[in-house]
């Protein structure tokens, strides 16, 4: 009888293992996309932002792309879509911190960013990824903040939206989470 016990709890710790290895420490986080980035004071945890903006035609709107409630993160990889045929992608960055007063989440413990990319993968889509250098748990941060800010122009005049895909957050023990919280923001007239 002993020895049955034994088996099956060896057998629910070999069955469990593996589901509990997959999942990092960003299993509950989420991604916002904030239409108006003067509104800069994200809370540590999940908080509404704004996802709405009125942009004319010819007019350029910067938005900020936010990730919240992470957990000892060290990089992030993610698509950015668009509709190419209403918006234009004028710039990328990581941060702002002179102009806007928007700094990188990945820079909030003091640590230094190596390799910001924004790279259109084709019409409609920009990859974005980030990751900080070395690997530090004490710069991994937490909480939220902003993970870039893009400028588009808007060509028609019509409503459209701009969405996130394929997120992923590795923390610090190179453990990585597939995110599929993600809110979606909305381009009016």
């Amino acid at each position: 009888m002993h020895c049955m016990k034994k088996i099956g709890m060896i057998s629910i710790i070999i069955l469990c293992f593996p589901v509990l290895s997959l999942s990092g420490l960003n299993s509950s986080a989420q991604i916002a996309i904030d239409m108006d980035i003067s509104t800069t004071d994200y809370d540590a945890s999940i908080s509404a932002i704004e996802n709405k903006a009125s942009v004319n035609t010819e007019q350029t709107i910067s938005v900020a792309i936010v990730a919240q409630n992470v957990n000892n993160l060290d990089t992030y990889q993610m698509d950015v879509v668009y509709d190419p045929d209403i918006l234009e992608l004028v710039n990328t960055v990581e941060d702002d911190p002179v102009v806007a007063g928007l700094t990188n989440i990945l820079k909030k413990n003091k640590g230094f960013t190596l390799g910001f990319t924004a790279t259109k993968t084709q019409a409609g889509m920009v990859n974005i990824a980030n990751t900080l250098v070395g690997n530090n748990p004490d710069q991994a941060p937490e909480g939220s903040g902003i993970m870039a800010i893009l400028t588009f122009r808007k060509l028609q005049p019509k409503e459209t939206v701009l969405s996130v895909a394929n997120v992923h957050f590795i923390d610090s023990f190179r453990k990585q989470d597939t995110i599929v919280k993600r809110s979606i923001g909305y381009f009016s007239e």
